[in-house]
């Protein structure tokens, strides 16, 4: 999101066309798989979310940019996924973050927002659940969160590195779950 008010409010045309055309935004999760992305609109703004079923009012992906310059992405992909495989575990991919973070800047950047752009990733419901961590050769959760919920802000220039960039969320997280992060 911007840092400053833009003092500006984009149409829902406009923000289609830079979102979906030249930027192509996508939900967090979506490089793991899913069917198709269906539009949406809204008085505020414009987004793109993956259908669960045939009627196309359930979802576990959306990304939304507001008139205002603001880009939210809601993702529960992973934990629907995983719930009966590693039922009450985090599962935190770096490089879907990354990639979006990245993606968002970008998309802002048309709009012509100028960097730096502050984010904010979040978790929440989390307290009790495990982390599971990629190659680890247990294959189980591991540790226990303290917290229900975890927000970490941060600023994003366009040539920054997005991993750096959003390393102080997963260093929360592996410390309210009483871990050493671990760069995977």
């Amino acid at each position: 999101m911007p840092i400053n008010d833009p003092d500006k409010i984009w149409s829902l045309g406009e923000l289609k066309r830079v979102a979906f055309t030249q930027s192509i935004i996508l939900p967090i999760s979506s490089s793991t798989g899913g069917g198709g992305f269906n539009y949406l609109r809204a008085e505020d703004g414009v987004g793109l979310y993956a259908p669960l079923n045939a009627d196309r009012k359930t979802t576990m992906w959306v990304v939304f940019v507001f008139t205002n310059g603001e880009i939210w992405s809601c993702d529960s992909y992973i934990i629907d996924a995983t719930g009966e495989s590693s039922p009450g575990s985090i599962h935190l991919d770096r490089r879907d973050l990354a990639r979006s973070l990245k993606d968002y800047t970008s998309c802002l950047m048309k709009l012509g927002i100028p960097a730096p752009i502050k984010w904010e990733i979040g978790l929440e419901g989390i307290k009790g659940r495990g982390i599971f961590i990629p190659n680890d050769p247990f294959v189980r959760p591991r540790g226990a969160c303290v917290s229900n919920e975890i927000i970490v802000s941060g600023t994003f220039y366009p040539d920054d590195d997005p991993l750096v960039a959003i390393e102080p969320f997963f260093a929360k997280v592996y410390d309210m779950c009483g871990l050493t992060n671990q760069l995977t």
